[in-house]
């Protein structure tokens, strides 16, 4: 006997679950409901993952009720749940109500399934149910990022990062030639790399690809830390291209870096003039005034690039320390080379506190041709110049060799007479 009440109860319940709309408030009833702009009553609506579903619920207020919900659910996800709910309302006799609510299907429901989406309508003692039958395909091209592994989360800068990604097929076509790239956009740093060929699950499950083909795969790209990065938090963005670069999927995750500190400085920069002619063997002279607005002492360097092929160039001094509300001041110096084509060059000047640069400037330089005929006066007066000194120098040299003469002469036609000693005259035949 117990069986059978049970047995009895079992069937009811089952006759019940089968009917699409369920009366148990005096209150309320659901007078239809739409979903993406379909009015749904007892047919299957066919979804895809992925989709987004607009909900669209209109209810009869048949007697004045407080605190009414209304809240749609997707039965049957093993993963967590499918839902959306409103806010609570006072539902009063006589008056209908419309309310929307959104759900999105998940990528990784299980496909070509049949599932209810139920449809409530509640207060604290009663509530209306309405079932709809969704049938949920898998889109055609359909890539998903499973996992991504962000190694370390905490980097310094100057150091890299390593990224694994877990890259899955959720649609119903085979993928290949799927690229994978991560990208810190801040920092301006992006790795990329390929996966081979994405099966579908059902081909992997059938088994009717080659032994080594899968429904995701794994890839490993590594981003290396500017050394000049600040310290702060920064998103990595993992970007899935596939079907020919048609399709697209993201996903974001947060990495910290400890890295050079944001100057409490604040700086202007001027320039005394933003072109000069430059020549061969002489130097011409840009002076860059610092001023430090800031709070805090500026310690700045001045970097001179572009100028290899066609000029030299010095910086002095090397560093300049300009306290706040003060001024400081360099100069570069510019030198063109003697093979060097006249007319304008462009070059860049940094000025950089520590590794921030704090400026960056486009200058020009005009090479010109130097002047010959002053080269020329000024060679000739230098050579004339060595001459007189020559000159002068062998002057001086004959007039001792001459005083040295006259004194030889002198000792020998009178010879000094030494006492003791005899001298005699022998005159010529």
């Amino acid at each position: 006997m117990k069986t059978l009440k049970t047995l009895t109860l079992m069937l009811l319940a089952l006759m019940i679950s089968t009917v699409a709309v369920f009366a148990a408030s005096d209150d309320y009833d659901i007078r239809s409901v739409e979903v993406n702009d379909v009015d749904l009553n007892g047919a299957t609506f066919d979804v895809e993952r992925g989709e987004v579903l607009n909900i669209e619920v209109l209810i009869d207020g048949l007697n004045d009720v407080d605190d009414v919900r209304v809240k749609a659910e997707i039965d049957g996800y093993e993963h967590g749940d499918v839902e959306d709910r409103t806010s609570l309302f006072e539902v009063e006799a006589g008056k209908v109500y419309k309310k929307t609510l959104n759900l999105v299907v998940p990528n990784d429901i299980d496909a070509s399934e049949d599932y209810t989406l139920k449809i409530k309508v509640s207060d604290k003692n009663n509530e209306e149910e309405f079932n709809v039958s969704l049938h949920i395909d898998e889109q055609r091209h359909n890539l998903g990022v499973f996992d991504v592994i962000v190694s370390p989360n905490r980097v310094e800068a100057g150091r890299p990062v390593f990224i694994t990604a877990l890259i899955e097929n959720l649609g119903s076509k085979k993928e290949e030639n799927v690229k994978v790239t991560a990208s810190i956009p801040e920092l301006g740093v992006v790795a990329s790399g390929y996966v081979g060929e994405l099966v579908t699950s059902l081909q992997e499950d059938a088994g009717t690809g080659d032994d080594d083909e899968e429904d995701s795969q794994l890839i490993d790209l590594t981003l290396r830390i500017p050394e000049d990065a600040e310290s702060g938090n920064y998103n990595v963005v993992i970007t899935v291209e596939f079907n020919r670069g048609q399709d697209v999927v993201t996903t974001t995750e947060t990495i910290s870096v400890d890295g050079v500190e944001k100057s409490n400085t604040e700086t202007l920069i001027s320039i005394d003039a933003s072109s000069k002619d430059v020549k061969y063997g002489e130097e011409s002279t840009y002076k860059l005034m610092i001023a430090n607005i800031g709070t805090v002492r500026g310690i700045y360097s001045v970097e001179v690039v572009g100028t290899d092929l066609w000029a030299t160039s010095r910086v002095e001094p090397a560093f300049i320390t300009v306290d706040p509300d003060a001024t400081g001041e360099a100069k570069v110096y510019l030198s063109a080379k003697k093979d060097a084509e006249t007319g304008t060059h462009a070059f860049v000047v940094k000025v950089k506190e520590g590794k921030n640069i704090v400026s960056e400037m486009t200058l020009n330089a005009n090479v010109v041709e130097r002047n010959l005929l002053g080269g020329l006066r000024s060679a000739l007066t230098a050579i004339f110049i060595v001459l007189v000194v020559v000159l002068v120098v062998l002057g001086i040299i004959l007039a001792f060799k001459k005083m040295g003469s006259d004194s030889f002469d002198e000792e020998v036609m009178e010879p000094s007479i030494t006492e003791g000693q005899t001298y005699y005259y022998y005159p010529r035949n």
